[in-house]
């Protein structure tokens, strides 16, 4: 199915070059978000959250109707120690309906299949209760 052209307005710098600040672009018929907070903004935190306030801080994202969310990175404790406990985490999430994400920036030295294992696949379910 072909995206239909939509109208758009282009109120930054250039608006007004050429098309007047107004044009033409086709959209596609679904995009997915992905909130990449739980990962990337955790993991610059000074102090390390608890295992527990990250899947309840998840499960609030869940809820506000996100679907697909980078939760954690498998990286080294000691370059990473804020994600330190991935595997838990994703263990946390099993009853969320999300699509988690696991970030795997590099696959030597990274013990992922034992930490993935212990953690199992998480399944949709249900939003965490609060």
């Amino acid at each position: 199915m072909a995206a239909e052209p939509v109208a758009v307005y282009h109120s930054g710098r250039d608006a007004g070059r050429s098309s007047g600040g107004t044009g033409t672009v086709s959209l596609p018929a679904s995009v997915t978000v992905v909130e990449v907070g739980p990962r990337d903004g955790l993991q610059n935190l000074p102090q390390v959250l608890s295992t527990p306030d990250k899947v309840r801080y998840i499960g609030l994202l869940a809820a506000s109707g996100l679907t697909t969310i980078e939760v954690t990175s498998f990286v080294s404790p000691k370059a990473v120690p804020q994600l330190a406990d991935a595997a838990e985490t994703v263990a946390g999430l099993r009853d969320l309906p999300i699509t988690p994400i696991a970030l795997v920036p590099i696959l030597p030295g990274v013990d992922l299949p034992s930490r993935m294992l212990k953690a199992g696949p998480p399944r949709p379910c249900g939003p965490i209760p609060r």
